[in-house]
């Protein structure tokens, strides 16, 4: 049914001008993007009826409270940013990693509309350690990588959170990463972050390995870890910290 709706939302969205509209149900109710930001069919028609991502945005908003400090990492056009601003809103910050430039525009402008100063964009990408490194644009304008996967390919500015973390002596509450098969190397230059601070982690994974790997090494750090999606093959999760409370419940 869901699949259905998207369909017809899709075809429905490109008679639309491509300007600001808001999300009509879920956790980003109220909340105005602009139509066409989003890669996909449709510019991401999806978005504005609850249809994408709903157990992971579900999970994301019982987990934050306000006065929360949220790291985002690759934040694309600002989804999860946005519900993170509000939640945590009045006292919390959210720090929003994008390294490409046509969705960090967007998702400036997505801060401006929905009133969220309290997000503050890093134009870089994440990794194992800060410098630079070439990124991979992808096929479309949510699959940029520091690794190949196609496209064009430029240079971009690299940290590491815990470089990051400590230049601004924050404490992150929540970490979400999703960087197309890089998560590894994030988690890696993160390591003293998490087992200083134990944030809760919302990861997405791109490979069996990187699954693997994500988890194995979190475990190790005491971490216990939930699927946020169906099926044999997650690829979505939220981790807690052993010492913290029980894993969120939808």
């Amino acid at each position: 049914m869901n699949g259905l709706i998207r369909k017809a939302g899709s075809r429905i969205a490109r008679l639309f001008p491509r300007r600001p509209y808001p999300v009509l149900a879920g956790p980003l109710r109220g909340a105005r993007f602009i139509l066409g930001s989003f890669a996909g069919d449709g510019g991401g028609a999806s978005v504005f009826f609850n249809l994408s991502e709903q157990e992971q945005l579900s999970a994301f908003a019982v987990v934050l409270k306000p006065g929360y400090c949220v790291l985002d990492i690759g934040a694309n056009v600002g989804f999860y940013s946005v519900l993170a601003a509000k939640k945590i809103a009045p006292n919390g910050r959210v720090f929003a990693f994008e390294p490409v430039r046509r969705n960090a525009d967007f998702l400036r402008q997505h801060i401006s509309i929905n009133g969220a100063d309290n997000i503050l964009v890093i134009e870089s990408a994440c990794g194992r350690e800060s410098g630079e490194t070439v990124f991979f644009s992808g096929p479309n304008a949510a699959m940029g990588s520091l690794c190949p996967v196609g496209g064009s390919s430029f240079r971009v500015e690299v940290v590491s959170i815990d470089d990051f973390v400590a230049s601004r002596n924050i404490q992150p509450d929540v970490m979400k990463i999703d960087v197309e098969g890089a998560e590894y190397d994030v988690i890696c230059g993160a390591e003293k972050t998490i087992g200083q601070f134990r944030p809760v982690i919302f990861l997405s994974t791109h490979s069996a390995e990187l699954r693997r790997n994500c988890l194995e090494r979190l475990s190790e750090m005491k971490y216990a870890y939930r699927p946020l999606t169906a099926g044999d093959d997650p690829h979505e999760f939220v981790l807690i910290h052993g010492e913290k409370a029980k894993l969120p419940t939808l």
